[in-house]
C-alpha cells in the first residue's frame, strides 16, 4: 500500500507523538510498504522523520479567525502535495477545522481517523467559539471517514463516535521498545519519582502530583511538560522543596531523566473529562525503561491488578489523597521489581509488530470495502 499519514501536529521536533508515528512507519515500511508523512503546521521546516513534509511553519500566537484563514490555506497546499502522491489509503489524527479538509482528503483517497482523546469534552475546556466550530469540523471530518482506529475501548463505545457509525478497530498504544536508549538502574529504596504532563491538560493531574510531593518530603519529584509559571499557580507548590521542573523536554532527554527514576506517575484525574480508559504514551514510556507506575485509570492493554510492579489508584477526584498509605506501602516494595522483569513483560504486552499487522490489515479490510 501506498499510505499517507496526515496530521495538524509537530513533526519537526522529537515528540512523544512523532516517536510513536515513527515506530509505526518503521514497521509498515519493513512489509514493504510506501509511506509519507504530511504535517499542516510545525516549528520548522525540517521533519525529523523521514518522508516527511512540512507543510507550514507556526508563526507565533494568531486569533481564531487567523487560524481558521491560515488551516484553509495550508489545506490548499496539502491537496497540492496529495495530489502529487497519490495514496492508497490516508491516516490521519484528529485535526483542528478547516472549511475545506474533508474534500481534500476524500478527493485524494479513502482516510481512516486515529481515535486518541474525547474531543468534545475536551473543548468544553475551551471557549464557545472553540467549541462551536469543533462540533462543525468534527461532524465534517469523522462523518466522512471511512473507518476509524482507537486507542481504547471506552472511546470506541463512547455516544460522539458511535453515531457515526463507522467500521472500528480498537488498538491501544504501543512504542518501540528496541529504540529505548536508557533503562532504570535498580536500587534498594525509591528517591526519585517523575511525572509526565502536557501544559494546562489538567486530567493529567499535576495538582495530584503536587499534593503526593507534599506527603512524601524525602522523595525528589521530577516533573516533565508543564512549567514553572503552571506550577507556580499553585498555592501548595510554593511549600515545596522536593519538586524539580523541567518543562518541555524533547524525547531522548525525557527518556534520560526517567531512567534516574525509580517510579513513574501516568495520569491521574482522567475523570475530569469523562474518561476511565486509555493507552497513555507516558505509562509504555515508564514500563519500557523499567520502572513501576502508578495510574488512575484502566489501561486497555492490560488489567492494572495482574501486574504487581503497577498500583491503580482509582480514577475519582481524591483517588491521591485517599490511597496515601497504598501509596507509602508501593514505594516501599517497589524495589523488588527489577527493571529487566518490567522490560520483558513490557515487550510482551506492547508488541508493536503485532498491533501494527492487525492494523495493516485493517487498512486493507477498508480499501477492499471502498472499492465494491
Amino acid at each position: 500500500m501506498k499510505i499517507a499519514y496526515v496530521l495538524d501536529e509537530d513533526i519537526s521536533t522529537n515528540t512523544g507523538v512523532v516517536q510513536k508515528i515513527m515506530a509505526k512507519i518503521k514497521v509498515w515500511e519493513s512489509l514493504g510498504h510506501k509511506v509519507h508523512i504530511f504535517s499542516l503546521i510545525s516549528k520548522n521546516q525540517n521533519s525529523i522523520i523521514k518522508n516527511g513534509t512540512v507543510i507550514s511553519v507556526s508563526r507565533g500566537k494568531i486569533n481564531f479567525f487567523q487560524k481558521i484563514k491560515r488551516n484553509y490555506a495550508n489545506t490548499l497546499l496539502l491537496d497540492l502535495e496529495l495530489q502529487k502522491y497519490s495514496p492508497d489509503i490516508i491516516y490521519s489524527r484528529y485535526m483542528r477545522y478547516s472549511p475545506n479538509l474533508v474534500s481534500v482528503l476524500k478527493s485524494a483517497a479513502p482516510y481512516i481517523v486515529e481515535l486518541n482523546s474525547n474531543d468534545v469534552n475536551e473543548y468544553k475546556q475551551r471557549s464557545i467559539l472553540y467549541s462551536t466550530f469543533n462540533t462543525i469540523g468534527r461532524t465534517l471530518f469523522y462523518g466522512n471517514a471511512s473507518a476509524f482506529v482507537s486507542v481504547s475501548v471506552e472511546l470506541s463505545n463512547d455516544d460522539n463516535f458511535t453515531k457515526f457509525n463507522k467500521k472500528t478497530l480498537v488498538l491501544g498504544n504501543s512504542i518501540d521498545i528496541d529504540q529505548i536508549r536508557y533503562h532504570k538502574n535498580n536500587t534498594s529504596c525509591v528517591e526519585n519519582v517523575v511525572f509526565i504532563g502536557t501544559p494546562k491538560q489538567i486530567w493529567h493531574g499535576i495538582d495530584k502530583c503536587i499534593y503526593m510531593a507534599n506527603k512524601f518530603p524525602n522523595i525528589t519529584f521530577h516533573i516533565i511538560g508543564p512549567d514553572q509559571a503552571e506550577l507556580d499557580a499553585f498555592p501548595d507548590f510554593q511549600e515545596l522543596s522536593n519538586m524539580v521542573v523541567y518543562g518541555y523536554l524533547e524525547a531522548d532527554k525525557a527518556q534520560h531523566i526517567i531512567s534516574k527514576c525509580d517510579i513513574g506517575i501516568s495520569s491521574l484525574a482522567l475523570h475530569r473529562k469523562g474518561m476511565n480508559e486509555a493507552s497513555p504514551l507516558k505509562s509504555r514510556m515508564y514500563l519500557a525503561q523499567g520502572l513501576p507506575i502508578i495510574t488512575g485509570y484502566q489501561d486497555t492493554d492490560f488489567e492494572i491488578d495482574t501486574l504487581p510492579f503497577v498500583l491503580n489508584i482509582g480514577n475519582n477526584e481524591n483517588n491521591v489523597r485517599d490511597n496515601i498509605v497504598h501509596i507509602k506501602q508501593f514505594f516501599d516494595s517497589a524495589s523488588k521489581y527489577t527493571s529487566d522483569d518490567i522490560i520483558k513483560e513490557a515487550r510482551r504486552i506492547f508488541d508493536l509488530e503485532k498491533k501494527e499487522n492487525k492494523r495493516l490489515d485493517f487498512f486493507e479490510e477498508v480499501l477492499l470495502e471502498n472499492d465494491r
